[in-house]
């Protein structure tokens, strides 16, 4: 629709679905050309302090894998980002306009100078080899949504998961910050109480989290390391410091500034599932003081 070529339709499919931008971020941050540099997207993490770097690769042949060959060229490429002078070089290159802009637009060699760190992305539609897997065990920053991870990560919005009724949180405690968006859609961010979030139906059948297929991954480090946090009641207080945060998506919300309750209809967790599940498992240690930061989005307020 925007005249890109494949791969970067794709990259462009991978920012607005994975990366969760909107249509303009997403299409400000692609650089895919020719004489690109070997450098198809720049996004920046603010937040994490980060310099994102993207590299895509698609393919329509059956049976194709990931090795390691694609993969140390664009570490190689990511290293014309390692200093304020390096980009220079680009900018003063035969480097096409789009990257070059992009790069102006970010202010790269400024952020870069102050410390953010350069993480390279590269997104393939095909699974990894054993190559591949023996070259990212000793290689640091540098992420590869290869098609299992892409599948693993992607929710779909449209899909009729979740748990269908009714649930009251507790707000009277903290207040709710309450954002409108466009098309009816409502935000209500605040802190929930561990305590409530594990009496949310659907946990223990996994159907609060069915748009999210990562679930809860089992018993992987991130669940004993949140587990590990909660032994400490010490800590509980401190856990929205180094917490990512909960998002459930809803058909309906209503907050009840008097009463200090919010209330969310057929709803569905799409971040945080390893979190519910972890505090569900080990629920006799909790306390109130046990909060994380939720987002509530209601996408048909009525």
């Amino acid at each position: 629709m925007k005249g890109r070529s494949e791969s970067a339709s794709f990259l462009n499919w991978f920012l607005e679905n994975i990366y969760r931008l909107n249509d303009v971020d997403a299409d400000d941050a692609i650089c895919d050309e020719r004489n690109d540099k070997g450098i198809d997207g720049i996004y920046v993490d603010g937040s994490a302090q980060e310099v994102h770097i993207f590299q895509s690769k698609i393919t329509q042949k059956d049976g194709r894998t990931l090795g390691d060959s694609d993969i140390k060229s664009f570490v190689g490429a990511l290293t014309q980002f390692k200093s304020a002078e390096s980009i220079d070089l680009i900018l003063s290159s035969s480097a096409n306009t789009e990257l070059k802009k992009v790069i102006a637009r970010n202010n790269l060699k400024q952020l870069i100078s102050s410390g953010y760190k350069v993480v390279g992305v590269f997104i393939a539609n095909q699974d990894q080899d054993h190559n591949c897997h023996e070259y990212l065990e000793h290689t640091e920053n540098l992420i590869v949504y290869d098609r299992d991870k892409i599948v693993l990560e992607y929710i779909d919005f449209e899909a009729e998961e979740g748990v269908k009724g009714k649930f009251e949180f507790d707000t009277s405690y903290c207040g709710c910050l309450e954002v409108e968006g466009d098309d009816g859609i409502e935000i209500f961010l605040f802190p929930a109480k561990a305590t409530e979030l594990i009496k949310l139906s659907g946990i223990e059948d996994t159907t609060l989290f069915k748009q999210n297929v990562r679930l809860t991954l089992g018993n992987t480090s991130v669940n004993k390391s949140i587990a590990a946090s909660i032994t400490d009641k010490k800590e509980h207080k401190n856990f929205p410091l180094y917490h990512n945060g909960i998002t459930l998506l809803c058909g309906g919300a209503a907050i009840d500034a008097d009463e200090g309750k919010l209330t969310v209809e057929n709803f569905v967790v799409v971040n945080g599932a390893q979190s519910i599940s972890t505090f569900y498992k080990n629920a006799s240690l909790l306390s109130d003081d046990l909060r994380v930061l939720t987002k509530v989005i209601s996408l048909r307020n009525e």
